[in-house]
């Protein structure tokens, strides 16, 4: 009989243990309202030695992010997601650049529990950012796009709202997003997250 209670708890133990980790792999979704924030620095820079005069900048814009992720274990995640990373704007003396960059990417996640509910997390990735960008001056406008590479980096944070729902916050680095323009874009979010 003891013999029947010892193999009947440890089957117990381990189809609890398995479902446990269960719980903590799968397929997520999620999504984020965001503001970017773009270095426009160089951009600045050109257009002042051209014009040779002040430039002003517009360079904080409403975004957003959408994506799928697996997790491999409780605390290893890949994903793949895209981001509208806002549209900015540089004049000075009648001459006007116009940016609007979009991403598509990958990202390695690694989380770090603090409790049951709340979590830490870090991101690296790499993205293929599309930017429309239009020039406009005395003489008409011109208008075009071009592509580029870039290496990403988050962090951000989570809390368990209910069964598989989570309030996720995230700070992403996008670095030089435009060839011409060298803009770095910064994109603070705050968002849902859904595990099936």
């Amino acid at each position: 009989m003891m013999k029947r209670t010892t193999l009947a708890a440890a089957i117990l133990a381990c189809t609890f243990a398995t479902g446990q980790a269960a719980a903590d792999t799968g397929i997520y979704v999620f999504g984020s309202t965001s503001m970017a924030y773009a270095n426009l620095d160089k951009l600045r820079n050109d257009l002042r030695a051209e014009t040779g005069e002040r430039v002003s900048k517009d360079r904080a814009d409403h975004a957003y992010k959408v994506g799928a992720g697996y997790r491999l274990t409780d605390m290893l995640a890949v994903e793949l997601q895209y981001a509208s990373l806002g549209k900015f704007n540089a004049s000075s003396a009648g001459t006007s650049v116009r940016l609007d960059p979009e991403a598509y990417g990958a990202n390695l996640v690694a989380t770090w529990p603090l409790t049951s509910d709340i979590s830490l997390h870090g991101k690296v990735g790499a993205h293929r950012v599309k930017t429309d960008w239009r020039v406009t001056d005395a003489n008409g406008s011109d208008s075009g796009s071009n592509r580029r590479n870039t290496p990403t980096v988050s962090v951000g944070g989570s809390m368990n709202i209910t069964q598989g729902l989570d309030f996720v916050v995230d700070y992403d680095h996008f670095y030089r997003v435009n060839r011409g323009s060298r803009a770095k874009i910064d994109l603070y979010s705050v968002g849902f997250r859904y595990t099936f």
